[in-house]
């Protein structure tokens, strides 16, 4: 089709002033609080954010392991990001691989005890820093409002624990 012919992509319904406003605000704070926890787990013990997360779901779940494409799903990571964390924890003891004796193809990522005095080691620093980052500057209400809030996007942006994590969303909200 000659590019005269072709339809025109239908305009975008633009943000509003408040709209926009409070994106560019939860922007700026996402980035800030995912800077400021990062800062302290690396400073305090040499750990991402995202290191963190994954020795956190490992010490929470039953026999201190999950599957890969579980703990993706959980962290909403992709696989390859996790592959590259995973090597690094392994690197360092804090984690090792295993077989999963049921399906060749799938393999499990289970905490040392190494990572699992990890997990008890950094998880005062963690909380400290979301404390700080965050809670401390809300009163009940906003918390409430807060969580109302953060709920209410992971419902819509399709969080569920037995699915994918792939960044999808579809026009009705639902990942």
């Amino acid at each position: 089709m000659p590019p005269n012919d072709r339809q025109r992509a239908p305009e975008p319904e633009w943000l509003s002033d408040v709209e926009q406003a409070a994106w560019r605000s939860y922007i700026r704070a996402a980035g800030r609080v995912n800077r400021l926890v990062s800062r302290q787990l690396k400073d305090a013990h040499d750990l991402s954010i995202e290191d963190f997360g994954i020795l956190a779901m490992l010490s929470e779940s039953e026999g201190h392991r999950l599957r890969f494409g579980e703990l993706c799903r959980l962290l909403c990571l992709p696989g390859p990001f996790l592959t590259y964390r995973a090597r690094r924890l392994e690197e360092a003891g804090l984690v090792e691989r295993l077989d999963c004796p049921d399906d060749k193809r799938a393999a499990y990522l289970a905490l040392t005890p190494s990572g699992a005095s990890a997990v008890v080691e950094t998880a005062p620093c963690h909380v400290a820093s979301v404390r700080r980052a965050i809670f401390d500057h809300l009163d009940d209400d906003q918390l409430a409002a807060f969580a109302e809030v953060m709920n209410v996007l992971d419902r819509a942006l399709g969080h569920d624990p037995d699915r994918e994590c792939d960044g999808t969303i579809g026009a009705d909200g639902q990942g």
